[in-house]
C-alpha cells in the first residue's frame, strides 16, 4: 500500500487539486479534493462581548427647558355639552306620534268636495297656526321648562346613585346567607322527600278491565 501523502507535499494548501478516480462499473470520473492539514483550519473568532452601560437601567429623566413652568394635568370641573344637530332634531324617532300633518286629520271623498279655494286656505290656515303656535309657545315655555326638567333629572340621577344603587347592593349583601339556607334546606331536607314520594308513586301501576 503506497503512502498518498508525498503526492501533496510541497503544494500550497490555497491551490486546489482535482484528480480523478475512475470507476469500472459507471465508467464515470468523480472529483475530489486533497484533505486539508490540521494548520489550515483556523478557529472562530471569540465573539465580541459589547460593553453595557452601567445607567442603561436608569430610568429616562424628563428635561424641562429654564424659563418653561410645569405641566400640570387639566381637571375638567364640567361635562362639555356635545354638538346638536340642528337639521335632524329628533334622529331617535321619539315623537313622530305626533308628527300630524293636514292630510292625517281632513280628508274629504270623492262627492264631498268644497271649493277649490277653501280647500287651499284651510290647508295653509292650519299649517301657518301650528307652526306659528308651536314657536310662541317655545319661546314662552322652552327655557323654564329646560330648567325644571334638568333639575328633575338631575335628582333622578342623585337618587339612583346615591340612594337607589347603595340600598339594592345592602339588600342583596344581606339576603345573600337567606338564600344559602333556603337552597340548603331545599337540598337537605326537600329534595330527598320529593324523591321519595316519586319513586313511590313511580311504582303504583293502574289496570283497567272492561267486564264483557
Amino acid at each position: 500500500m503506497t503512502d498518498r501523502r508525498s503526492q501533496y507535499e510541497g503544494i500550497d494548501d490555497s491551490e486546489t487539486i482535482n484528480f480523478t478516480i475512475p470507476l469500472e462499473e459507471t465508467r464515470e470520473t468523480v472529483p475530489l479534493s486533497p484533505p486539508k492539514s490540521p494548520a489550515s483550519r483556523r478557529a472562530p473568532p471569540p465573539p465580541v462581548m459589547q460593553e453595557k452601560s452601567a445607567r442603561v437601567s436608569d430610568p429616562p429623566k424628563a428635561t424641562v427647558s429654564p424659563g418653561s413652568a410645569p405641566v400640570k394635568p387639566v381637571m375638567k370641573t364640567a361635562p362639555q355639552s356635545a354638538k346638536i344637530d340642528m337639521e335632524e332634531r329628533d334622529p331617535t324617532r321619539m315623537n313622530d306620534i305626533v308628527k300630524v300633518e293636514f292630510e292625517d286629520i281632513f280628508a274629504e271623498p270623492v262627492g264631498s268636495y268644497s271649493f277649490d279655494a277653501v280647500w287651499r286656505l284651510s290647508f295653509q290656515v292650519f299649517t301657518t297656526t301650528k307652526f306659528w303656535c308651536y314657536r310662541i309657545l317655545s319661546v314662552i315655555c322652552a327655557l323654564p321648562l329646560s330648567c325644571c326638567w334638568g333639575i328633575s333629572f338631575a335628582c333622578l340621577t342623585f337618587e339612583h346613585i346615591w340612594c337607589s344603587v347603595p340600598s339594592m347592593r345592602v339588600f342583596k349583601v344581606t339576603i345573600q346567607p337567606l338564600g344559602y339556607m333556603w337552597s340548603t334546606c331545599l337540598q337537605l331536607v326537600f329534595e330527598p322527600f320529593c324523591t321519595s314520594m316519586s319513586l313511590i308513586f313511580s311504582n303504583i301501576r293502574i289496570v283497567l278491565k272492561k267486564d264483557t
